[in-house]
């Protein structure tokens, strides 16, 4: 046989071996992102990590599993407050896909390491790649918030409540923007509207709370929304009731 004729065949049995290891490697790995997320959906945290790992080790640079970065990464931040481990493996997630979400998940890690300008800095990009989703304005503004930025917490408040406009919790946080506004006005209408949308104790307090700072006439006004606060179990009522009501 002409010797090239063999080295060429030699060549392709080789190459033919390594894809079919591969393809064998990339197999088993998926099957361990499976079992990861079956573990992840049972609430068995740390198993499912050690399955994203597995499948991880088998095939570190395959964009089909790159999910169980993004996988392992909630787990760390969500469950472990392991906040550099997550942010490792969703920004090995953002090497291969650009993904709003990860961005975001990226930020709250960020967060829990007190770094709210990195975090807008992520939430910034998910912004630019999908202005309609609501979390990222929500949590931009919370980063904003901590750092003492009102006016720019409540434009992103604003825009929030724009695509989301029946979630009291954020009218809430947007009252704490406001009444840090000065503007309790503002703060009680937001607060109203909460209310109106699910009556918690938290927010009848605190709209008391913002009724005595809006006008020294309204204690009356305000002692009704801490009784309120009092009978929905918010305990902080009973402190407020002793030291305006009586």
């Amino acid at each position: 046989m002409n010797k090239n004729i063999l080295l060429l065949l030699l060549l392709l049995i080789t190459t033919i071996t390594h894809a079919q290891k591969d393809t064998t490697k990339l197999t088993i790995a998926k099957g361990y992102y499976t079992k990861a997320l079956d573990s992840y959906k049972n609430k068995k945290y740390i198993l499912a990590a050690e399955f994203c790992t597995k499948a991880i080790k088998l095939a570190p640079a395959e964009p089909q599993l790159r999910s169980a970065y993004s996988l392992r990464g909630k787990i760390k931040l969500q469950q472990f407050e392991d906040y550099y481990g997550a942010i490792i493996d969703f920004s090995y997630y953002l090497s291969m896909d650009k993904e709003p979400y990860i961005y975001i998940l990226r930020s709250q890690a960020k967060v829990g390491l007190n770094n709210n300008r990195a975090a807008i800095a992520d939430l910034n990009i998910a912004i630019k790649l999908d202005s309609t989703y609501g979390g990222a304005y929500y949590f931009r503004a919370e980063c904003k918030l901590t750092l003492k930025d009102y006016e720019g917490a409540l434009l992103d408040f604003n825009k929030y409540l724009k695509l989301e406009p029946t979630e009291e919790f954020v009218y809430y946080r947007r009252s704490v923007v406001k009444s840090a506004l000065n503007d309790h006005a503002g703060a009680i209408k937001d607060l109203t509207t909460a209310i109106n949308i699910y009556p918690a104790g938290l927010y009848y307090y605190w709209r008391g709370i913002e009724t005595l700072l809006a006008t020294e006439t309204g204690k009356d006004q305000a002692c009704l929304d801490f009784n309120k606060a009092k009978a929905l179990g918010y305990t902080k009522a009973y402190e407020a009731i002793n030291e305006v009501c009586k």
